[in-house]
């Protein structure tokens, strides 16, 4: 019962943002929004959940035999909604982690598929990105939008550089953070527990990476659709509410 409290009290403070943006002309607005609009979004959510749900099957590889598509499902919506729910999306991998502990994935594998699951999401932005590129060089941008791509390029070339920087010095960073423990004046099994955890993600991690080529290529593909469908979604909600937008 307290748990139904708190989450009708979050839900309800959810929606007070909105309303408190928008005012009370936000309730004209939704009343005129087009039905037939409404349902197609909700039906392209639907189906990018899907997406997610076979593309992380597909990286839990034989992990998810015991994990059902049903509940392979539950997991990927709880972890969209804590993604959306929490600062920066930190909630995502904790709430992933949670719930295939409780189907028997080990938190190594769980947070390795999580891991190159954003990675995939890094190379397709990387991948828009250049597209936008060469859409701004037949189409004229404004100086704000020119920026932004700029910001956008450093934080995904960050992303990338960190993930090649932990494949590659992997061992620096476990003896860093082991050195980093002991000036914290934490005790010498935390830090064998922590090397011990950076060590069977980084196996876990690589286990991952070595997929037949195919299986990677699906995911990509499938982040591909997820991301397509997510962007058609912002677009169908302006032009429902009267924006006339292009969709590049």
């Amino acid at each position: 019962m307290k748990r139904l409290f708190w989450l009708v009290a979050l839900l309800v403070l959810a929606l007070l943002i909105p309303l408190f943006m928008g005012g009370m002309d936000m309730f004209h607005r939704l009343r005129n929004f087009p039905l037939p609009l409404f349902l197609a979004m909700f039906g392209m959510v639907l189906v990018g959940w899907c997406a997610n749900t076979m593309r992380l099957r597909l990286l839990l590889g034989d992990s998810a035999n015991g994990l059902g598509m049903r509940k392979s499902l539950g997991v990927v919506m709880a972890t969209e909604f804590a993604y959306s729910a929490t600062p920066g999306g930190s909630g995502a991998p904790l709430t992933l982690v949670a719930l295939l502990s409780r189907c028997g994935i080990g938190p190594a594998k769980s947070t390795a598929a999580f891991a190159t699951d954003q990675l995939n999401d890094l190379v397709f932005f990387l991948l828009a990105l250049i597209g936008i590129l060469i859409y701004a060089v037949f189409h004229k941008l404004s100086e704000n939008l020119e920026w932004m791509l700029i910001a956008s390029a450093l934080l995904i070339g960050a992303g990338l550089c960190a993930c090649a920087g932990f494949a590659r010095f992997h061992r620096r960073i476990i003896l860093f953070n082991g050195r980093l423990l002991k000036r914290l004046k934490r005790k010498n099994t935390t830090r064998l527990r922590w090397a011990r955890k950076l060590l069977h993600f980084r196996d876990a991690l690589a286990e991952t990476w070595k997929m037949p080529h195919r299986v990677l290529f699906k995911v990509f593909l499938l982040t591909c659709v997820h991301w397509g469908l997510r962007y058609s979604v912002l677009y169908l909600a302006l032009i429902g509410l009267g924006v006339n937008i292009d969709w590049a």
